[in-house]
């Protein structure tokens, strides 16, 4: 896993996306890949037709490391309290997610979470996650505002960003997992 680890790099979120920097057919984020059987270099499956896509999970399962879509017309701070509390009765902590399809460090996390090789580790938590590109402004209204991404956050009861964790450097180390596991303490 420290090998998969130091491949991550951070992305700054103001790098071009693939379809401004000349590939029109480049998904446009983290959303559009529901579309596409996988993620280009991860194992992540496309979203199911039944009712998980409905309710925008795409990920769960008792002990893993559970992922739902944040939903494109919600309003985030409502929408962030009501998911906090669901994730709290199934007893888990909910953190949000921003990261995007072109940023190789948040499709390498990708192909880890949704290769269960983060299951062990995040076994409590639920990432609520949302597309930079199509999210940036609503999640900044919400007070949620990062610089690099993948961008994580520890939901607080008020729907705000309690606690903050923006890779920062050019590699997700084993101690950026740490902090996120320690999320759930």
């Amino acid at each position: 896993m420290a090998a998969a680890l130091s491949l991550l790099s951070a992305c700054d979120k103001k790098q071009e996306p693939a379809h401004i920097a000349g590939d029109p057919s480049a998904p446009t984020g983290v959303g559009a890949t529901a579309a596409a059987a996988t993620m280009p270099g991860s194992a992540r499956p496309a979203a199911s037709v039944g009712p998980e896509k409905e309710n925008g999970v795409v990920r769960d399962g008792v002990g893993k490391l559970k992922i739902v879509r944040a939903p494109s017309d919600a309003e985030v701070t409502s929408f962030v309290r009501t998911e906090r509390l669901r994730a709290k009765a199934d007893g888990r902590v909910l953190v949000v997610y921003a990261g995007a399809t072109w940023c190789d460090p948040c499709k390498h996390f990708h192909a880890l979470a949704y290769g269960g090789k983060l299951d062990a580790k995040l076994s409590r938590m639920e990432l609520l996650e949302f597309d930079v590109d199509a999210d940036t402004e609503r999640l900044s209204g919400a007070g949620y505002k990062y610089r690099f991404i993948p961008y994580f956050a520890l939901a607080g009861a008020d729907g705000h960003a309690e606690k903050e964790l923006a890779v920062k450097t050019s590699t997700m180390t084993d101690s950026a997992l740490d902090q996120l596991a320690a999320f759930q303490q």
